[in-house]
């Protein structure tokens, strides 16, 4: 469901990798790598991957997240934290199999069809696990569980995010090597 596999001992200059934006969806915020061959210069000799990501971006979370699942088809996601904002990643499981997902317009993910990223009420799950991360931690996680975020929203959480489609999490945790 969710690993955090290492912290590096430094980070990337964000504003060399804040590129165009990508999309919003609520107070996640993704964008294009401005400069690619820094971004493959940092973490050349950091991380390796036996199947290639199919999206590459920058990140930006500028407020908590309530229990969600990422828009499908996403399966896999790797994030190297720049900044923390204090986050914590939280994985929850529903109480039942009856408890239906609610829709995204209900919590102002105004741009995005509403199938795309099923939102949860806490009262209806079991907290899971969950992962605090740091500055220069590496976050592998199965973007297809139930998951929120509580962080310092006077803060902005920074992240290069590595994302696979259609691919099942138990293959790519095998095949994301770090090199460190």
């Amino acid at each position: 469901m969710f690993k955090k596999l290492k912290s590096y001992h430094s980070v990337p200059d964000w504003t060399r990798l804040k590129g165009e934006p990508i999309s919003s969806y609520g107070c996640v915020h993704l964008f294009n790598i401005l400069d690619k061959e820094y971004l493959k210069s940092f973490f050349h000799d950091v991380v390796d991957f036996n199947i290639p990501p199919a999206v590459i971006s920058y990140v930006e979370i500028t407020g908590s997240i309530i229990p969600h699942i990422d828009p499908k088809p996403i399966t896999g996601v790797l994030n190297f934290v720049i900044e923390s904002a204090d986050a914590t990643t939280t994985f929850w499981i529903k109480k039942s199999d009856d408890i239906k997902e609610g829709k995204v317009d209900q919590v102002n993910f105004s741009d995005i069809n509403k199938n795309d990223a099923p939102v949860f009420s806490e009262n209806d799950l079991t907290k899971y696990g969950e992962v605090r991360s740091y500055s220069g931690d590496f976050i592998f996680m199965d973007s297809s569980k139930i998951h929120s975020v509580d962080m310092n929203n006077n803060l902005i959480r920074r992240m290069v995010s590595w994302k696979w489609v259609t691919i099942d999490y138990n293959l790519l945790s095998k095949n994301i090597k770090l090199l460190f």
